[in-house]
């Protein structure tokens, strides 16, 4: 890895404990090193490691499960939504608390555009819907009080900005500006 890094943490962490619909949780938890370069996440174990793009993380959240990674039950979990092909995977890490929020911030500053997209507030109303998961064309039209077909034009609009995919996901580009907007 040629890339400057910019964080380095020691993390338990599940790769892939979910894979689009399903879950993987019951996976046992690997310890290794959390790497945050200007392009990537890594995860190693060793020498072997795993990459996510910074570029097709969507998400990042705490998550509230069932026992705890560590022995300590005072260790909390942090998922992150990436996108690998079209299947959206679900990765969860734990640490320290204070690690896991130097591990957000880092990954939102690498990921942070350099050439803010301008969208409508028509534009912002569908993508904030999409983050809160409301995705029905029928209920998008109802609660925008627009016909479908203009529907599709702000879906087109918004899949030429980048800010969602060709499956009308939203990519990182378009959770950030949602998270930026201060409106949910």
């Amino acid at each position: 890895m040629s890339e400057k890094v910019f964080l380095k943490v020691v993390v338990l962490y599940i790769l892939k404990a979910r894979v689009g619909a399903v879950n993987y949780y019951d996976k046992p938890w690997r310890k290794g090193t959390l790497i945050i370069t200007e392009t990537g996440l890594y995860l190693s174990e060793g020498k072997a490691y795993a990459k996510i793009p910074i570029a097709k993380i969507t998400d990042m959240k705490r998550e509230v499960l069932s026992g705890s990674a560590w022995k300590n039950p005072g260790y909390p979990v942090m998922s992150i939504r990436h996108y690998a092909g079209d299947s959206q995977i679900t990765t969860l890490i734990s640490t320290r608390e204070e690690a896991l929020e130097r591990i957000r911030k880092a990954v939102e500053m690498q990921g942070a555009s350099s050439t803010e997209v301008q969208v409508s507030d028509t534009e912002l109303r569908l993508l904030i819907l999409l983050y809160t998961g409301i995705s029905s064309w029928n209920a998008i039209s109802a609660i925008l009080d627009m016909p479908r077909e203009k529907v599709g034009e702000l879906f087109d609009s918004l899949r030429s900005k980048g800010l969602i995919d060709s499956l009308n996901n939203l990519t990182s580009q378009g959770s950030r500006l949602v998270r930026k907007s201060g409106k949910i």
